[in-house]
């Protein structure tokens, strides 16, 4: 696996009320655009990793440091449909019209957002290892004991969270490695071979890093919306659409991955037997979902 590229340019776009959004562009400058979204927490960093997939493909990945992470200012009232409307301004900010896009983890949500909200405007939208809905829904997903501490206990509560990912943070700044084994300890297997591996883990400290500097409030918004109703309409949805889950994925409600799927309209769900959280960190991963994008936005994906 090709480590994260720390050195890669930051560049900066600016929303119609001035905030700020921070951003890497990985792969062909003059490729497909593809809206990029990093999860939970993550950085602008994430997917440095799918930069020669991308360019191979013919895509640009406009990997952006989302709301609180990195460079990118809060917004006043967070919700996922405000984000919607943010990602519209981003990409009339670059002069882009159509775009794919693309969200890992606690990225899902807030892509699934973008393509209900901006229709046709979206060429494909891959969801790899997604947060799904828990709240409002018909059918409550089965979680485990740890899921529904966090997302039904923890999450709507901000002052808790913040006190859990300041902590995580301050580990990560004075004893990094100690916060890697920290974040496999509850990990499957095959993710903790990823997470305390060489160069995958400290590639994935770099993003978290990144992404944490400025403070914690990017995950804290991300679980608070997460737990709550999501107000937008996935029937919506019109662009092609794919969620991958692997049935060894520890971090998130695998029901509510295969849930939000089945909420798509013709969203197909690929099941990766064996597979983990971060399955995505495999040169292999990353050129499947790369490639599904790419043959969407040829009206053949």
């Amino acid at each position: 696996m090709q480590e994260l590229a720390s050195e890669a340019p930051v560049l900066r776009a600016v929303l119609p009320d001035g905030r700020r959004v921070t951003y890497c562009a990985f792969g062909d400058p003059q490729g497909l655009p593809v809206l990029a979204l990093h999860g939970t927490p993550g950085s602008r960093l994430k997917y440095s990793i799918a930069a020669e997939a991308a360019h191979d493909l013919g895509l640009c990945l406009l990997s952006i440091d989302r709301w609180g992470y990195g460079g990118t200012d809060r917004h006043p009232q967070p919700s996922l449909a405000a984000f919607a409307a943010d990602a519209a301004a981003f990409a009339d900010a670059l002069g882009i019209g159509r775009f794919g896009v693309i969200g890992v983890s606690g990225g899902g949500p807030y892509a699934a957002a973008v393509a209900a909200m901006l229709g046709r405007r979206v060429s494909g939208l891959a969801l790899v290892a997604p947060v799904g809905q828990m709240t409002g829904v018909a059918t409550q997903p089965e979680m485990t004991l740890f899921h529904r501490l966090v997302f039904r206990g923890l999450a709507p509560t901000p002052g808790v969270m913040r006190t859990i990912f300041t902590g995580f943070r301050a580990l990560l700044t004075r004893f990094p490695g100690l916060a890697l084994r920290v974040s496999a300890r509850r990990a499957a297997k095959v993710d903790r071979r990823v997470l305390l591996g060489q160069p995958a883990g400290q590639a994935l400290l770099k993003t978290f890093v990144v992404g944490l500097a400025p403070g914690v409030d990017g995950p804290v918004v991300d679980l608070r919306l997460f737990s709550a109703l999501w107000g937008i309409d996935l029937g919506r949805i019109s662009a092609p659409s794919r969620v991958w889950i692997g049935d060894a994925d520890y971090h998130v409600p695998i029901a509510g991955a295969r849930l939000l799927a089945a909420s798509i309209p013709g969203c197909t769900c690929v099941d990766l037997p064996g597979a983990g959280h971060y399955w995505i960190l495999q040169q292999a991963a990353v050129r499947e979902v790369l490639g599904w994008l790419a043959a969407a936005d040829r009206g053949d994906g």
